[in-house]
This record gives structure tokens, C-alpha cells and sequence, in this order.
């Protein structure tokens, strides 16, 4: 697989920061996991606030509309580079916690600009960048101030000029700036990295990237084996818990109680629905549990649609359902939908006519189908791709170069595990995974992914790591080593550890 990494992502901090002046002050904004720190900035138009208290400083003029356009841009460059921060412009206000003033500075000439803060307790209260007026040789120069100034009030230090790698933050910049600003690989690893913020996980869910979710509805698919003249017919019902949560609920308790075992379609009216779920055998008749509030929603009545019979009143269904033969588009939104029938329809479609009919046919009994999860799952010695969905516990490879896509297309609260140590096998997990929590060991981990679903690998160190990647899609996604992959999770050195390592980064999305 292909690898799209930045190649500084998974320095220590220690590598960013050996590298800044002595004057580096190691002041940071307070942000926190669970919320975003919005830092708002401004263009007074008369003074700037200083750290002295009660002293401000007088603006020589005002920026133009195209110089707050290009502070704006290289605000946005650090804005896009790290999620647990987010700038806001707020007009012409001397109190934002971050404001920018045309002031004088040494009146010297020329590249001169200079940043303070107010700061307790190695944390920013608020921070000023002063420009000099005289000393904006082009755009490109004040593009360069900016980006180094924000990058200090945002707790980068300044860096001496290197051939190894670019950054805003060198002093002096050789670089030249466009209108369009996109920080580097080494800036936006840097401030990520002093801020505590994983490259692969997030908050939020990417939006460029499909979200994978599994659709087993085993637990909700009910059988119904039904006279049918002569013989037995088998029909096999989808509830829709998502649309008529209590309906299902119902219909499901009254079922594992054998309620509807030998109760009679007492209503069959040809090419419209037929009726059931009345003990009295008339449609006057119901369980002894409570009436319903209607359910209604957008689903439409198509074939094998399965709807609550009631009285005139829309809350009075009960036990009593219907199947329709065909389309019935009168009966939207006037009706709750609770089921489709998936299999046996033509059971149905030959049940006895009448109201009720002279022989009417029955159901002889009806009840859940059971979710199985079988054994061990043996692979191929091919280059295998093993997409896991909880049909077994246990998927263990052979031979060949294996890629195991685990994701949220795994049943909910299910367990699995991976075991395979021959080949180059890769563990895949797709972007908008939620991590809940995993543990790591030197040889084996486990991940819990949202709702209980849970994977645990055994020879862990022996398999590479594709996070965000696809390979039913050919998304090529990044390519880590095991080592990598427990240290994104706030897990390091895991290979030289012992015991059990709790992540202490987790809660989160795969980006």
C-alpha cells in the first residue's frame, strides 16, 4: 500500500523543539480534548492594548483591505493545521485575545516586526503582533511576518535557517508567499505535536470520506410459518425499529410470549392486504397489552409492506397487522409501518380470500431468528482480503500478504480476533472508525470500536497498520508500523514495554 505520511507526524516533541532560539518560552493556549479553543483576533483601528497594564499604544495608520486579507490567509494556514484551535474575526476590537496594529517600532527600517502576551501560568491571556509600517517591503514580506508572528503567539519558538527542512518559523526566511498560503509538512507537524493532537484521529467525522456502517438486522428478522392450503410457508419479516421503535418492541414481546402462534388471517381482500393478529378471530380483538401512539414516517407502502391495523383512532393499534399484496399508496402516513416481508411473499400471495374467509389459514407459529457467530474462519495461502462482519469469531490467515479490513461494518457488541504470522499482512481501518478505547501489549492489541464492537490482535507487532485507507475503494491511506500505530493512541516505545498500556488517546475518528 501506498504511503501518504508526513514524514515529521510522529516526532517527539523534543525534535521540534530543540531546534528553537533560547528565547523559546514554551507558552501555550489552554485547549482541551473535549472542546475547540476559539482565539478571536481584530484590527483596532486606534490603539492596541498592550501587556502593561493600562498602557496601550497608538496605530499609525490602519491595514488595507488587501493587508487583512493576507493576515486573514496566514491565519487561516495555522487555523487549518491543528482542529483543537479556531480562529474568529471580530471587527475593530481592542480586547480580542489576539489583535494586529501598524504601530512604531525602532523606526530603522527594514524587516521589523515584533509579537508580546500576556501570560499566566505558561498560558496565553492575550497576545499582540505589531508591524512597522515603513518595513513592508511586498506582500510576500508581510505574509512571512505574519505567519512567524502567529506561529510565536500560538507557542512555536523561532528556528534558525536550515537546509534539512522548511518552516515559517526560520529566521531569516529565504521562503516568498503567495495570496494562498498552505503550511508545510514540518510547521503543521510541529504545532500539532506541541498541542497534543494526533494526525490520524479527530473529533469530528471526515466528511470527505464515506462513513462505514453495518447494516445486521438479525436481531429484528422474524419467521412466520403460515398454513398454506396444504402445505407450510415460510415468511420472513424485517422490523424497522429506526421508524417504529415501540411498535417493534410490541410486536416482539408478543412474540417470544407465542401470542400470535395459531391466530387466523381473518381479513384477505384480494389485490390489498391480508390481516392477522386477533385472538377473537374477527378483528374486534387484541393483547392484553397497551395500545400504541402512531408511528408514522416516509416509508411508503410498496408489496410485502408490513403495517399495524387500528380503529378510527391513529393511537389504538395493538396486536392486529396486515401485509399489502401491492403498491398502496392511500395507506402513507395514515398507518405505521413497522416491518417488510424479505422472503415468502408468495405464501402470502396465495393465502384463502374473505372477511372472513371460509377456511381461513393461520399462522402455525412465529418467532425471532437467532444471530449466530460461528468458529474460526481459515484463510487461503493467497494474498487474501478478509473483510470482517462478525460472521465468526475468529479470522485466522494462512499464507500469502493478507489485508484485514476492520471497521463499523462489524455487528454491534461483537467480538473478533485476528491472528495470521506468515506473509506481510495489513490491518485496514477505514476512515470515520470511532476508536472508543484500545490497550496494547508488546505483541498483541485491542481495539474497541463505537457500540461495543470489538478486535483483538494477536502478533500484533507483526502486522503493518493502514489507517484511512480502503481497499474496496482503492482509497491507498498510511502506512504504520506497529510501533507507529500504538504511539498515535499516546502509547510509546510499546515494543520495549511490558504489562498492559491503556491509550490515553482515544474517543475519536479515524481521519
Amino acid at each position: 500500500m501506498n504511503s501518504r505520511i508526513n514524514p515529521y507526524i510522529l516526532k517527539k516533541e523534543s525534535f521540534f523543539t530543540d531546534r528553537f532560539f533560547q528565547d523559546y518560552y514554551a507558552v501555550k493556549w489552554e485547549t482541551s480534548e473535549s472542546s475547540i479553543k476559539v482565539i478571536t483576533y481584530s484590527f483596532p483601528s486606534s490603539e492596541l492594548k498592550t501587556t502593561t497594564e493600562g498602557v496601550s499604544k497608538e496605530i499609525t495608520r490602519n491595514f488595507s483591505d488587501t493587508e487583512k486579507s493576507l493576515i486573514n490567509n496566514s491565519i487561516k494556514s495555522w487555523d487549518d493545521a491543528i482542529d483543537k484551535i479556531q480562529f474568529r474575526l471580530i471587527n475593530d476590537n481592542s480586547e480580542a485575545d489576539l489583535t494586529f496594529g501598524l504601530t512604531v517600532i525602532d523606526e530603522k527600517g527594514g524587516i521589523e516586526d515584533t509579537w508580546s502576551a500576556s501570560v499566566t501560568s505558561d498560558l496565553f491571556n492575550y497576545a499582540i503582533i505589531e508591524i512597522e509600517a515603513v518595513d513592508i517591503s511586498s506582500n510576500s514580506d508581510l505574509t512571512q511576518k505574519t505567519l512567524n508572528s502567529i506561529g510565536n503567539i500560538l507557542g512555536m519558538g523561532d528556528i534558525k535557517s536550515s537546509e534539512s527542512f522548511e518552516s515559517v518559523m526560520e529566521l531569516p526566511s529565504l521562503a516568498s508567499y503567495s495570496d494562498i498560503v498552505i503550511l508545510g509538512n514540518y510547521d503543521v507537524a510541529m504545532i500539532k505535536t506541541l498541542y497534543k493532537e494526533s494526525s490520524f484521529l479527530s473529533k469530528e467525522i471526515n466528511i470527505l470520506n464515506p462513513i462505514l456502517t453495518q447494516y445486521d438486522n438479525s436481531e429484528n428478522i422474524s419467521i412466520m410459518e403460515i398454513t398454506n392450503g396444504d402445505s407450510i410457508g415460510l415468511v420472513r419479516i424485517e422490523f424497522l425499529p429506526e421508524f417504529a421503535l415501540n411498535h417493534v418492541k410490541q410486536i416482539k414481546t408478543l412474540i417470544n410470549n407465542d401470542f400470535y402462534d395459531g391466530l387466523l388471517f381473518h381479513r384477505v381482500i384480494d389485490g390489498f392486504m391480508a390481516q392477522t393478529g386477533d385472538p377473537n378471530g374477527n378483528g374486534t380483538g387484541g393483547s392484553s397489552l397497551p395500545d400504541l401512539d402512531s408511528e408514522f414516517s416516509l416509508i411508503t407502502y410498496e408489496r410485502g409492506t408490513v403495517g399495524m391495523a387500528r380503529s378510527s383512532d391513529p393511537d389504538s393499534a395493538n396486536s392486529q397487522f396486515f401485509i399489502t399484496f401491492g403498491d398502496y399508496p392511500s395507506l402513507d402516513n395514515q398507518y405505521t409501518v413497522f416491518g417488510k416481508v424479505i422472503s415468502g411473499m408468495e405464501f402470502i400471495d396465495t393465502l384463502q380470500r374473505g372477511e372472513p374467509p371460509i377456511t381461513p389459514d393461520s399462522i402455525r407459529s412465529m418467532y425471532m431468528s437467532e444471530f449466530n457467530q460461528l468458529g474460526t474462519l481459515n484463510y487461503s495461502d493467497n494474498n487474501d482480503v478478509v473483510i470482517a462482519t462478525s460472521g465468526h469469531t475468529t479470522y485466522r490467515g494462512l499464507g500469502g500478504d493478507d489485508t484485514y479490513f476492520i471497521s463499523h461494518l462489524l455487528k454491534e457488541d461483537m467480538k473478533i480476533s485476528i491472528t495470521d504470522t506468515d506473509g506481510f499482512n495489513t490491518i485496514q481501518i477505514p476512515s470515520n472508525t470511532f476508536i472508543d478505547k484500545a490497550i496494547f501489549t508488546k505483541n498483541a492489541a485491542q481495539l474497541t470500536f463505537e457500540n461495543g464492537r470489538e478486535v483483538t490482535l494477536n502478533g500484533a507487532n507483526k502486522f503493518n497498520y493502514n489507517l484511512s485507507g480502503n481497499i474496496t475503494s482503492n482509497e491507498p491511506g498510511v502506512d504504520l508500523s506497529f510501533s507507529d500505530f500504538a504511539s498515535i493512541f499516546g502509547v510509546d516505545d510499546i515494543l520495549d514495554s511490558s504489562g498492559v498500556q491503556n491509550a490515553s488517546i482515544v474517543d475519536m475518528y479515524i481521519v
